[in-house]
């Protein structure tokens, strides 16, 4: 799996106790980094214990502004938690509802001029709607992304979850930026 570069996501993990093996609960948790093989150096992020020895990392774009990150979480009386993760260009998105250019009828995503022409090679980007609206439009609030072939039409589906979204459509130097407001349920 690639994780967004540059983006605040959530990366669960458990604590196991050194000398009994079982689940840790209550730890106080200290995490760390290492961007793309250098210097290991404090995590900026957040650990929130959720239960029965789990417990959730939520790192900050610093965090994750490198090609590789390792993360060591470590905790008094435990094993040390090593996580590497590869990270990369957001895609499709990881929510459970599959959308693409027919959502709503056929071709009615597809991005075209107006004169009906398939716009080839633009970037369309998925915002929350609230977040776009707020002004939102770092990389790191976009939900999912796809380009499109000749006929204006996405080369791969989204994944997004049930919400209001807002399609930002362009192609650098060429068209738009373009928006469409779609509702996913």
């Amino acid at each position: 799996m690639t994780w967004p570069r540059n983006a605040p996501t959530n990366i669960p993990f458990a604590l196991i106790s050194r000398t009994t093996g079982q689940a840790v609960t209550g730890a106080s948790v200290t995490a760390k980094r290492c961007l793309d093989g250098g210097d290991q150096e404090a995590a900026t992020g957040t650990v929130t214990e959720k239960g029965n020895g789990q417990y959730n990392f939520a790192p900050t774009a610093a965090d994750m502004n490198a090609s590789v990150v390792g993360f060591l979480m470590l905790a008094d009386g435990c094993i040390p938690r090593e996580i590497t993760i590869k990270t990369g260009e957001l895609q499709a998105g990881q929510g459970a509802i599959r959308v693409d250019h027919n959502h709503g009828g056929a071709d009615n995503l597809a991005y075209k001029t107006a004169g009906n022409i398939g716009i080839d090679n633009a970037t369309v980007y998925a915002y929350l709607k609230t977040d776009y609206d707020a002004g939102n439009t770092a990389i790191a609030y976009v939900k999912a992304k796809t380009t499109t072939d000749v006929n204006g039409r996405w080369a791969t589906p989204m994944m997004l979850d049930a919400g209001t979204y807002i399609l930002y459509y362009f192609k650098q130097n060429a068209y738009g930026p373009d928006t469409q407001q779609i509702t996913v349920s």
